[in-house]
């Protein structure tokens, strides 16, 4: 088995949501799957492609069939519990339900949240979310992918639910979004209470992979004030920071199936990265693409202007 995803960023083996939850479910059930980093997105040519061809990533190949997980997380799990490398075989039917349903509500109410907060809030998006996609893309693909992901993010979001300009604003069913986001937080800390675990305390299942790979990337993100449009901490995320239980609940997800990112935990504060040093690795990703576009472009014209026979090499 293959699982392609996202590359790691922010002490994340990760900076995808939906690949993380992927991995995280793969080290709970010791499926031998091998980590193929994919760092070159098929779709780059256009912003108004469906954003249903998004779903890509993460994608599982095995035998011959290929399992697309993202916004389709479950149907990857399902996939892992038929060839015998689950984790929920022992639990009680009604164990089951109460999985299956609050990962349909997280799944609903979290994910467009956080989804929101990293590809649409304006700051966000321009100095932490496009800067890493960028950086893991490459050139060309650093020009047009993380745009297109932007624009594909937002019409998903507003499709989902329903949107109609004449009679709700944007700006308010994204405010909507966020509010279902917090709802959902608290929920689920809630559920969780002191327990190790979502649902058995023998050990983490796809709920928890779900979970962790949702609030992780906020709370190793660098989502520091210089980071945020408005200069407050987004409600998502001062929620987050509200529930101790889920905070531990992550580290201990981090620390026990993901040890050689352990070290990170003790080191970076969990609330997100060093702001310094995020500036300085971005605005370095973007002098030296920039630089190399520079040349590239500049090569493409003098090879094309040296055939049209505008330059002349003198003998």
């Amino acid at each position: 088995m293959e699982l392609t995803v996202w590359p790691g960023r922010w002490d994340s083996a990760s900076m995808d949501p939906d690949c993380l939850a992927s991995l995280a479910y793969v080290r709970f059930s010791g499926a031998p799957v091998q980590i193929r980093l994919h760092n070159r997105p098929a779709l780059v040519t256009s912003v108004t492609t469906s954003p249903r061809r998004l779903s890509e990533l993460p994608r599982l190949r095995h035998a011959g069939n290929s399992i697309n997980g993202g916004f389709n997380l479950e149907h990857l799990f399902a996939y892992l519990r038929k060839e015998n490398y689950g984790v929920e075989y022992d639990f009680s039917e009604d164990q089951l339900v109460r999985m299956t349903a609050l990962m349909r509500s997280t799944r609903a109410r979290l994910a467009p949240a956080v989804a929101q907060l990293l590809w649409l809030e304006a700051r966000v998006y321009t100095r932490v979310t496009r800067p890493a996609f960028a950086e893991a893309v490459g050139l060309p693909a650093s020009l047009v992918y993380p745009v297109y992901r932007h624009h594909a993010t937002r019409n998903r979001l507003l499709a989902s639910f329903g949107y109609d300009l004449a009679r709700v604003s944007e700006d308010a069913l994204l405010q909507q979004v966020t509010a279902n986001g917090v709802d959902c937080i608290d929920q689920l800390s809630q559920v969780l209470d002191q327990a190790r675990f979502f649902v058995s305390e023998s050990g983490p299942c796809c709920l928890d992979a779900m979970v962790f790979g949702y609030l992780w990337p906020l709370l190793k993100a660098p989502l520091t004030q210089s980071n945020l449009s408005s200069g407050e901490v987004p409600a998502l995320l001062r929620k987050l920071r509200q529930h101790r239980n889920l905070i531990e609940f992550c580290q201990r997800i981090q620390r026990v199936y993901f040890p050689e990112l352990s070290s990170a935990v003790g080191s970076a504060s969990a609330a997100g990265g060093d702001d310094a040093s995020l500036k300085s690795g971005s605005d370095g990703a973007v002098l030296r693409n920039a630089g190399l576009f520079l040349v590239i472009t500049s090569a493409v014209f003098g090879l094309y202007a040296w055939q049209s026979g505008w330059i002349v090499v003198q003998p």
